[in-house]
């Protein structure tokens, strides 16, 4: 992931092409990568088969990388449902989580908590 994040924060979306919810939100994630993704990256993580995610790509592409979760990222990320977002910043730390549907509200609300953390680490 570090090399992916290239030193900015990221939203960690994680969803599963079975989840029903998770398709209905992809065509919103396209939006917010083009508002969000210079501030923080967006990056989509199906915990899904290979081909079930190129072939999604494929069909519906979002503008950035879409990667595959394997069993390890199962483990080291834990989610109680898809889709779930993870803001970390750019020491993989976390920032917050979402849990459902990603919005505006969310996105936002994570890049000020980001903002704030650096001012009030400020010298």
């Amino acid at each position: 992931l570090s090399d992916v994040l290239d030193g900015k924060p990221a939203a960690l979306h994680i969803f599963s092409t079975s989840c029903g919810v998770c398709m209905r939100e992809w065509p919103k994630l396209k939006t917010l990568h083009a508002t969000y993704g210079h501030d923080m990256k967006l990056v989509p993580i199906g915990m899904d088969s290979l081909g079930n995610l190129k072939a999604l790509e494929t069909r519906r592409p979002l503008g950035t990388s879409t990667y595959r979760g394997g069993r390890k990222a199962r483990n080291a990320m834990p989610v109680p449902h898809y889709p779930f977002t993870l803001f970390v910043d750019e020491n993989l730390r976390l920032i917050r989580d979402h849990s459902g549907i990603l919005g505006h509200k969310a996105y936002a609300a994570a890049l000020k908590s980001w903002r704030n953390k650096d001012l009030d680490q400020s010298p």
